[in-house]
């Protein structure tokens, strides 16, 4: 399961929503985000700098929509990258 979320969002190559991804993987919001956590907490996506600083949302061309609907932005890392390339 963790493997079909990672190469979603691999595939996505993009900003994808969590329902989105829950939608496209008939899977439950709330689940796609608690393995989007997880994925996390691993070290296969983190989030990128701009989200991770104080000053971030100030500076950023989403912060509109990410503040409105409540949206988080994560992307792959090394590791993410490398365990999705190999998923496929």
């Amino acid at each position: 399961m963790l493997q079909r979320v990672l190469v979603a969002i691999a595939d996505a190559a993009g900003a994808v929503t969590i329902q989105s991804l829950a939608s496209s993987l008939e899977l439950s919001e709330p689940l796609v985000m608690e393995i989007v956590t997880q994925l996390e907490t691993l070290g296969y996506l983190r989030r990128p700098e701009i989200c991770v600083s104080h000053e971030g949302c100030s500076h950023c061309g989403l912060r509109a929509v990410c503040q409105t609907r409540g949206w988080h932005l994560w992307e792959l890392t090394e590791k993410g990258t490398r365990a999705a390339r190999a998923a496929k």
